[in-house]
């Protein structure tokens, strides 16, 4: 097929504006003075005389064929009116690669189209329809085998809604890829997972995540489905928007490898039975679940959601290979009386100031550490804490709320270690410890240098209750330690000695 050397027909003029009868058009290959024909029609299957001799209007057919052409102009006496070179004919043959882009900029190259569109992979590339309706599942894994042959690639799923069905959609892609989701996944995933993002037989490092939202058509509370499983991820980073209807929405799992030092921030993540949760396989060396931030989020369950028991974060009790992991200000917000906060198995395992709200019987939603948490806790009194949220069956956890904080510690009785070890660096007579009234007038003191300060006692319990010793040997026979007080009749002592 051939292109018109310009809009209508050709038409060319002298120097002083006249149409120009009779003139010439020669044709040559780009760059040289060998004749290339151009061709009277579209079709481009009749060639112009070389040269093209122009009408008494200074008129042509002229349409250029796929190459690139060298032009001169010519009078009917063969004065040169004009000599162009590297004019570009038809291309619709060679497409994006014979299409030169040159960026903006100082010291940018010139590359093709091709090279251009190249840098960013669609799912539509591969027949995906993205229209909400047509099984999309397909170009999904056409996109991605393709992706596979490439470096650090970028995937766009989208734009619009993909539909894949009860199929998983699995992004085993190369270290380093992004994927950018510019709409909702929808799926009717039963007893699979929606989307999977890494893979079984290694670890996936550097992946981005943008934008992720999947929706599950009806809520699934036991056919087993997960929302999207980021599996054996390292270092990933992004932001999932939206999961809800799945049985759990977040499945962030080590299998075999690891899902370590990653950083998600989360939106909307609610209606699935288990909102996230966090797993690693069973047994030692298969898989661990460790180091990873996961930043915001909207946990909760709506009143139309089925009367069945939900959680909105949980970790599992995988001690060993469950570890450091921290979800900062989560917002769990929930109108389901079944509704558990979160569960928290592990080792060293924290919520950041969590907002812990319930429409229904505030009092029982609860944070639990079972009997398999270790030195895990919550940090920071966020808003709804109290005491009576707080289910605590593991060894040494540690939580605040807006009543009050536990402080757990295996602390031993040795010299120079204790739960909460303190001093003032300004001077040893300073206050360390100062108890104030609930007016916030102060009522004792324990300073620097040991010295205890009751303005006011009402009541004291000293060693032994009512008995009386005579001296700090007798209080040491009956028990008191060195700087314990005791009673010697009506006096109140401590023992020095």
């Amino acid at each position: 097929m051939a292109s018109l050397f310009t809009e209508g027909k050709f038409q060319a003029f002298d120097a002083d504006g006249n149409p120009l009868a009779s003139g010439k058009l020669y044709s040559y290959a780009a760059g040289t003075l060998t004749p290339l024909a151009t061709y009277t029609t579209q079709a481009g299957n009749v060639a112009n005389a070389n040269p093209v001799i122009l009408d008494s209007a200074g008129r042509a057919s002229v349409w250029l064929g796929e190459s690139t052409y060298r032009v001169i102009l010519k009078t009917a006496a063969d004065v040169t009116i004009y000599d162009v070179d590297n004019i570009e004919g038809d291309l619709s043959g060679d497409g994006a690669s014979a299409i030169g882009y040159t960026p903006p900029g100082t010291g940018a190259v010139a590359r093709t189209v091709e090279s251009k569109l190249g840098e960013s992979i669609s799912i539509k590339d591969f027949g995906a329809a993205c229209n909400g309706s047509t099984d999309d599942s397909a170009a999904i894994a056409l996109a991605v085998t393709y992706c596979k042959t490439l470096q650090s690639p970028t995937l766009i799923v989208g734009p619009g809604d993909v539909y894949i069905g009860n199929t998983t959609a699995t992004f085993d892609v190369p270290d380093g890829t992004r994927l950018v989701f510019s709409g909702r996944i929808l799926s009717t995933a039963s007893g699979k997972s929606a989307v999977v993002i890494g893979k079984d037989s290694a670890n996936t490092s550097f992946v981005r995540i943008d934008g992720f939202q999947a929706v599950r058509s009806t809520n699934d509370t036991s056919g087993g489905s997960v929302g999207v499983e980021l599996l054996n991820l390292i270092a990933a980073t992004g932001d999932i928007k939206a999961c809800y209807g799945f049985n759990t929405g977040i499945k962030a799992h080590g299998n075999g490898y690891g899902f370590a030092y990653n950083t998600i921030t989360l939106g909307a993540i609610r209606d699935n039975q288990t909102n996230i949760r966090l797993a690693a396989t069973a047994g030692a060396g298969n898989g661990y679940c460790n180091e990873n931030t996961f930043i915001g989020g909207t946990f909760n369950h709506s009143s139309g959601y089925p009367s069945v028991a939900t959680v909105n974060i949980q970790i599992d009790d995988y001690t060993s290979v469950l570890n450091n992991n921290v979800f900062i200000r989560p917002s769990l917000e929930d109108n389901n009386a079944l509704a558990v906060a979160a569960v928290i198995n592990g080792e060293n395992n924290f919520l950041l100031w969590p907002r812990l709200e319930r429409s229904v019987d505030q009092a029982t939603y609860e944070i639990q550490f079972t009997v398999d948490s270790l030195r895990c806790g919550v940090i920071g009194n966020g808003f709804g804490l109290s005491q009576s949220n707080f289910d605590d069956l593991g060894s040494t956890n540690e939580w605040e709320s807006t009543e009050g904080t536990r402080v757990q510690r295996g602390t031993p009785d040795t010299s120079g270690k204790g739960v909460i070890r303190a001093r003032s660096t300004n001077t040893s007579s300073a206050r360390v410890l100062l108890i104030e009234d609930a007016s916030g007038t102060e009522t004792a003191t324990i300073r620097g240098d040991g010295r205890v300060t009751v303005p006011t006692v009402q009541s004291y319990r000293v060693a032994g209750g009512s008995t009386s010793y005579a001296n700090d040997a007798a209080a040491a026979v009956g028990g008191v330690e060195v700087g314990g007080f005791y009673r010697n009749g009506s006096v109140v002592q401590v023992r020095v000695a």
